[in-house]
């Protein structure tokens, strides 16, 4: 017999149950009892409790635990032995982690635009941060004013929450590395490739991160790295490199100068049409937004947009955290679609993501150190109803 001590939406713990044979076993096991699905055991049982002394002759045998409380009565009535208890959980939908890598043009005619990105990316931040998004911002550019023969380049100082302090140039924290490489016009491209080795070890694609590529100017790339080279290092980076490819967003200028053209809406703001930046863009799905827009709300609101809605793994949950640095039992866990009328239903776990196509059930993202709970094909098909993750219960399997 199977009881939810929690069928709703919950999230308290209930310590110290599991499994038991209360014939036998309602002080014991060899410490406390079978583990109650939290992997934490207590000194109540074993020989103290539930053998010699209390379990065997003086209690549990016949004045105690034989016909009339440890026998046919304790043992039918009270202790059925499949009898254990669970904590349910709402199950929350998994999501990956994002990376997200910003390549800013600081070229002269960049000044109103970077005064945008200053005011701009630490509220995007906060707020891809505050939809429950494990985030790493990457940010290519000068960190300061810069005069050099032939190019000058403005300074790109984000300020806290992204900086670990409210300085100028800015400092990188768990969340934020600024690569610290001037962008020039034509150069974005070539710069994140070559600088590579200096922000590779941020990136968590082995980790099954989202990556975004986000270019900031308002030029093309001239005789500089193209659209279709910048594929070709995506495809061949390792280490970890880029296993599920990137998505590659423009901020741009989408017109192109023209000397004729009266100062107005209509006219470009910039160089050049970013026409290599819009093919990337185009190829992996990204956004192209007009860099010369006076506000630039709106694109962060849809670049925010577009970072949370793709993170969510298809019929993927995350395994709840214990309270209290407890450890989850991996087989006391089970998986319960419940329907209309709070009718549960058990979907029994199958070995590995190779085992769904005999079955529906679920399996485990990494066996020996779970994190999240992933639905077969057929199991998510059927998906109309809530998931609760249910604790405590030794795991129904196929």
């Amino acid at each position: 017999m199977r009881r939810s001590l929690i069928a709703g939406t919950v999230v308290l713990l209930a310590m110290g149950v599991g499994c038991t044979d209360s014939a036998t076993t309602d002080s014991g096991g060899s410490n406390n009892g079978p583990d109650d699905g939290f992997g934490g055991v207590s000194n109540n049982g074993g020989a103290n409790n539930g053998g010699a002394n209390n379990g065997g002759a003086n209690n549990g045998g016949a004045n105690n635990g034989g016909a009339n409380n440890g026998g046919a009565n304790n043992g039918a009535n009270n202790g059925d032995p499949e009898e254990c208890f669970s904590v349910a959980f709402e199950a929350v939908p998994a999501v990956r982690p994002v990376d997200i890598i910003w390549i800013i043009d600081a070229s002269p005619s960049m000044g109103e635009e970077i005064a945008q990105v200053e005011a701009n990316l630490g509220v995007f931040s906060e707020r891809i941060g505050g939809a429950g998004l494990d985030h790493h911002v990457i940010l290519i550019g000068s960190d300061r004013d810069l005069a050099t023969p032939g190019k000058d380049y403005f300074e790109i100082c984000v300020p806290p929450p992204l900086s670990a302090e409210p300085v100028c140039p800015d400092v990188d924290s768990d969340t934020y590395l600024h690569v610290r490489e001037p962008v020039h016009s034509q150069d974005g491209l070539d710069i994140a490739m070559d600088s590579y080795p200096d922000w590779k070890h941020f990136l968590r694609t082995n980790q099954g991160s989202d990556v975004h590529v986000i270019m900031v100017t308002d030029d093309n790339v001239g005789w500089g790295t193209d659209a279709a080279e910048f594929e070709q290092f995506l495809s061949t980076a390792v280490a970890p490199g880029f296993p599920r490819g990137v998505t590659f967003h423009s901020i741009v200028d989408l017109i192109g100068y023209q000397p004729s053209c009266a100062f107005d809406d209509s006219c470009s703001c910039g160089e050049e049409r970013g026409q290599e930046y819009i093919d990337l863009s185009d190829a992996s799905g990204g956004l192209v937004l007009d860099l010369c827009q006076e506000d630039w709300s709106p694109i962060f609101e849809e670049l925010e947009r577009e970072v949370v809605e793709g993170t969510e793994i298809p019929c993927g949950f995350t395994l709840p955290a214990p309270e209290d640095n407890r450890r989850i039992d991996y087989d006391r866990v089970n998986v319960v679609f419940v329907g209309d009328g709070d009718n549960r239903e058990i979907i029994p776990q199958v070995d590995t993501e190779a085992d769904c196509a005999l079955t529906g059930g679920w399996y485990y993202d990494n066996p020996q150190a779970p994190t999240v709970i992933h639905l077969c094909e057929q199991a998510c098909d059927r998906l109309t109803q809530r998931v609760e993750v249910e604790i405590g219960c030794e795991t129904v399997k196929y």
